[in-house]
């Protein structure tokens, strides 16, 4: 597996009637994700004046890390929370940093 620093973004859209029951999911959690090893952020957000569009941003220490991350029981629990919550399929990108760990000067 590739081993550099890997950096997602989630986007999606949760209907009105989902949305308090979804943030709830996330709430519960993003704590535990945050302290595993190699997880080092994620930043849950909403678009400005769409607080139905959400936003993720991910970094892990590796592929491996991410690959862990997805393999945890809150994970999946998450994702089960999430079945049938969402207005379509998240949409996600995967990132590499283009000066490594630092930009140029």
């Amino acid at each position: 597996m590739d081993n550099e620093k890997l950096y997602l973004l989630y986007q999606f859209t949760v209907p009105t009637e989902f949305l308090k029951e979804v943030k709830a999911a996330f709430a519960e959690a993003l704590p535990l994700a945050l302290q595993e090893p190699g997880c080092e952020a994620m930043y849950p957000t909403a678009v400005g004046g769409e607080p139905n569009k959400f936003v993720f941003f991910e970094i892990f220490s590796s592929d491996d890390a991410h690959a862990f991350h997805m393999e945890q029981s809150y994970a999946q629990k998450l994702f089960a929370a999430l079945d049938g919550k969402l207005a379509g399929p998240p949409v996600v990108t995967r990132l590499r940093a283009l000066y490594g760990t630092t930009s140029p000067a």
